[in-house]
């Protein structure tokens, strides 16, 4: 395979990128040629870039949604505010 063409970075800037971050890194060049512009000469749309890489991406333990439908969509926080309050639900609603 050519070089590859991902570029990533983790915060804070200031501490080393946690173990987690180069094993998902590595599926993502994995499957770079299939899903990066660089390549392909129409971009993909986000569902489709995660259809090929949820199987490697469950391997490493991650939860995928691989549904949109409503009804199977599960509340997860997105950001925590002051005082470590929910701010913005990611939600079912």
């Amino acid at each position: 395979m050519k070089q590859s063409t991902i570029r990533f970075q983790s915060f804070p800037r200031t501490e080393p990128p946690k173990d987690f971050i180069f094993s998902v890194v590595e599926v993502f060049k994995k499957h770079e040629e299939k899903i990066s512009t660089f390549f392909l000469l129409k971009g993909l749309q986000s569902d489709e870039v995660l259809r090929m890489l949820s199987s490697d991406l469950i391997e490493l333990g991650w939860e995928i949604e691989t549904n949109k439908k409503k009804k199977d969509k599960i509340e997860r926080p997105v950001f925590f505010g002051e005082g470590v309050k929910l701010s913005m639900p990611f939600s079912n609603s």
